[in-house]
Formats: C-alpha cells, sequence, structure tokens
C-alpha cells in the first residue's frame, strides 16, 4: 500500500500536466482560443536560405512530448530579459519564454500577439512569477480577459 501512493501521485501530475493543453471537458483547444504559454525553447528559428523563420517550439510536459510551435511573424512586441525589443533571431535554444496569443487551426500551433524572454536557466524561472510548481517543464493554459 505504502508504494502505490507514491505511483498514484506520479500518475495524477501526468495527466495534470496532459490537462493543460485541453480545455474542461478534455477536447483540444478550439481555434482562435487566447492562450498563455511558458516554456523553454527547445526549437529555436532556424535560417533558412537566408532567412530566418517566424516561429519556434516549445516542449512541455515531463517527457517534453507535447510539442507546440509559436508563430511570431504578426508578434506586436517581442522583449529580452531586460525589457529591449528583439528580434526572433535573438531567440536561443534553451532560453525560457512567456507568450501571449491564439491557437491556430492545429492546437498546438499558437499565433503569437506578445512574448518576452523571461529566464536563461530553470533556476531563474523559479524565481519569476509565471513559475508554477509542479509545472517545471513548462505550462499552456487560457488566457485570462
Amino acid at each position: 500500500m505504502n508504494r502505490i501512493i507514491p505511483l498514484m501521485f506520479v500518475m495524477l501530475l501526468g495527466l495534470i500536466g496532459s490537462a493543460q493543453a485541453r480545455d474542461d471537458r478534455g477536447a483540444p483547444r478550439k481555434e482562435g482560443t487566447p492562450v498563455m504559454i511558458v516554456g523553454q525553447v527547445t526549437s529555436a528559428p532556424k535560417k533558412v536560405a537566408g532567412v530566418v523563420q517566424k516561429h519556434f517550439q516549445i516542449a512541455l510536459g515531463p517527457s517534453k512530448r507535447d510539442t507546440y510551435t509559436l508563430h511570431v511573424s504578426d508578434a506586436s512586441e517581442m522583449v529580452s530579459l531586460s525589457g529591449d525589443k528583439i528580434a526572433i533571431s535573438d531567440l536561443d535554444d534553451k532560453q525560457w519564454v512567456r507568450a501571449e496569443g491564439t491557437i491556430m487551426d492545429d492546437p498546438h500551433r499558437i499565433k503569437v500577439n506578445r512574448m518576452e524572454v523571461i529566464a536563461k536557466d530553470f533556476e531563474s524561472v523559479k524565481k519569476t512569477k509565471f513559475y508554477r510548481t509542479g509545472f517545471d517543464r513548462g505550462y499552456v493554459e487560457d488566457a485570462r480577459p
């Protein structure tokens, strides 16, 4: 019995983490749903044929299997840790970002309106107001009006 309780706790955390990508009914979020995502850049924008891509990826969850692609071509604001404006080419792998936007035609694609770099590493993320206990690999949630 003592071994079952920790196992159940771990399973519960996994379910909670996977539920973050869905609405209250367990269905994927609908196109146009406003969301906020916090996570670590796992695939920074690449330079293709001399042009920097206008999207990058964040992987969430304990196994980093829940991958979101953030599209920033129409972002009105992108800022660095110091609050200075940055270009998409300034993003690096392993940086932590917070972005606000809307779900696109695929529930794992987000059209970003505003994005900010919030930390260089996980230890720094834990010191921000965006850190959520139990979501060490990041999270996505419905944006508050």
